[in-house]
C-alpha cells in the first residue's frame, strides 16, 4: 500500500473530522467508523521510510486533531511514544515529518511555552496592540484623570489584542509578591469596516482630541489562559492550528 502524502491538505482533511463525523457524545464516547477508517489507513500504511521520520509524521497527523492527539484509536501509540521522548531527561526533540512541508509550506510541531489554546477554525488572534470592535456594537469614549497629569482616553466596546500569546507567561512578582496574571487572547473574524467611536458624554467631544477609527470584525471570541504552559503549537500551512497541553 502506497503512504498517502501528508500534505496540508490531507492533514486538514483529518483533523476537520472531529467537528463532524468524530464528534462525540455523552452516550457514545467514540469517534465515528468513518474517522476511524480514514486515519488507519493513511496511519497503517507502508510508508517509503521508516523510523523517526515515520513516527513523526503519524505524531503530526495525530496533534492536529482538535478534538485531542488520542481521540482516535490508532493515535494512542505514537502519542505515548511522544509522551515517553519528552519526559526523559533532559527532555527529547519532538520527531519530525520531513514530507509533510515544502519550501512554502510549513507543517510541523514544536515545544513552546504557551497557556493558550488555538483560535475557533476561521479566526486568528488579534496582534498585540491592536484594536477591534465588534460589527452592531457601540463604540464610545471618555476622558479619565490620569494621575496629576491630566486626562487619559477610556474606550467601551473594544478589544484590545496580546497576540498569538506564544511565550507569554504570568508574572509573579519576585520577592514583593505583585502577581500579575495573563490577559484573555483575542480572536477575530474577518474585518468588515471601521468604527468611529462617539462620546458617552457630550463635555468629552470639547476636551482633546477625536479618537482614531477602530477596525470592525464580523466575530470576536476570547480565549482564557490555561493554568499549564507546557505545550506544542501544531502549525499547519504555516500557520498555528491547535496547541496540545501536556
Amino acid at each position: 500500500m502506497k503512504f498517502h502524502p501528508l500534505t496540508a491538505a490531507v492533514i486538514l482533511s483529518i483533523s476537520a473530522l472531529p467537528m463532524q463525523a468524530m464528534a462525540q457524545t455523552a452516550t457514545a464516547p467514540q469517534v465515528s467508523q468513518q474517522a476511524q477508517d480514514l486515519v488507519n489507513k493513511i496511519l497503517a500504511a507502508q510508508p517509503p521510510f521508516t523510523g523517526d521520520a515515520a513516527l513523526g509524521c503519524k505524531i503530526l497527523l495525530c496533534l492536529a486533531n482538535p478534538n485531542g492527539p488520542e481521540a482516535v484509536t490508532e493515535c494512542i501509540q505514537p502519542i505515548q511514544t511522544l509522551w515517553h521522548i519528552l519526559s526523559e531527561t533532559p527532555p527529547g526533540q519532538i520527531p519530525t515529518c520531513p514530507m509533510a512541508s515544502t519550501p512554502g509550506n510549513k507543517n510541523y510541531a514544536t515545544q513552546a511555552v504557551n497557556y493558550y489554546n488555538a483560535c475557533p477554525a476561521g479566526m486568528t488572534p488579534l496582534p498585540a496592540g491592536a484594536q477591534a470592535a465588534l460589527q452592531g456594537q457601540p463604540v464610545t469614549y471618555s476622558w479619565v484623570r490620569d494621575g496629576d497629569d491630566g486626562y487619559s482616553m477610556q474606550l467601551t466596546g473594544v478589544s484590545t489584542g496580546i497576540g498569538d500569546g506564544v511565550g507569554l507567561t504570568p508574572d509573579y512578582g519576585g520577592r514583593d509578591g505583585n502577581y500579575t496574571p495573563l490577559q484573555p487572547m483575542t480572536c477575530v473574524g474577518q474585518q468588515v469596516g471601521t468604527i468611529t467611536p462617539k462620546a458617552s458624554n457630550s463635555m468629552w467631544s470639547w476636551y482633546g482630541a477625536n479618537p482614531p477609527a477602530i477596525p470592525v470584525y464580523n466575530q470576536i471570541t476570547t480565549i482564557q489562559p490555561g493554568m499549564n504552559g507546557r505545550a506544542i503549537d501544531v502549525f499547519i500551512n504555516s500557520a498555528l492550528h491547535n496547541v496540545v497541553h501536556y
